[in-house]
């Protein structure tokens, strides 16, 4: 998998990532609030409350390590990729508001990138399993299939909106 694919696909999902983890909460706590008939009714709605558990600490894991790459970048590549991936700014947008030409803006960015994935390296030799469930999660993977069919339409993602939702929703589905 390329390093710069799995960089943006975690850096689309970084926005969304709080409010995921509350919904999980959420839908942990309406499972666990239910009436069951039988033992196996009962012990099949742990192991989601368990499995939704899981997810949620994934995330919040995820959130945390993206929080500290982007805080260990220099300051404004760390600005670029918040401006893109957070704020939602298109290229030109950013480049006004950092007064940069765009064949400058976007050297930048991928230094940006490039940052981030020699972090993510370190983190791929310190924290292995965590490194690892990042690679294996059908999220990310699912999103790093939209992104790479993306890159094959158009050499540049400029602007694209991912359904970042929806494709987290599938997946969510699919554990069950």
């Amino acid at each position: 998998m390329e390093d710069k694919i799995l960089v943006k696909s975690m850096l689309h999902v970084y926005k969304h990532l709080e409010a995921l983890t509350l919904s999980l909460e959420k839908m942990a706590k309406n499972k666990g609030v239910g009436s069951y008939y039988s033992y196996d009714d009962t012990l099949k709605e742990i192991n989601n409350i368990l499995t939704l558990t899981e997810r949620k600490i994934f995330l919040i894991n995820l959130k945390v390590l993206i929080d500290e790459i982007i805080l260990s970048l220099d300051k404004e590549l760390g600005k670029l990729l918040v401006l893109k991936y957070v704020d939602e700014l298109d290229n030109d947008a950013i480049s006004v508001q950092c007064n940069l030409t765009e064949r400058t803006f976007f050297r930048q960015l991928n230094r940006a990138y490039d940052g981030f994935c020699k972090k993510l390296q370190v983190v791929s030799k310190e924290r292995p399993n965590f490194y690892n469930q990042i690679l294996n999660d059908s999220w990310l993977n699912a999103i790093i299939k939209f992104l790479t069919k993306d890159v094959r339409q158009s050499y540049y993602l400029k602007n694209s909106t991912l359904p970042v939702g929806r494709l987290f929703m599938e997946c969510l589905n699919s554990l069950y």
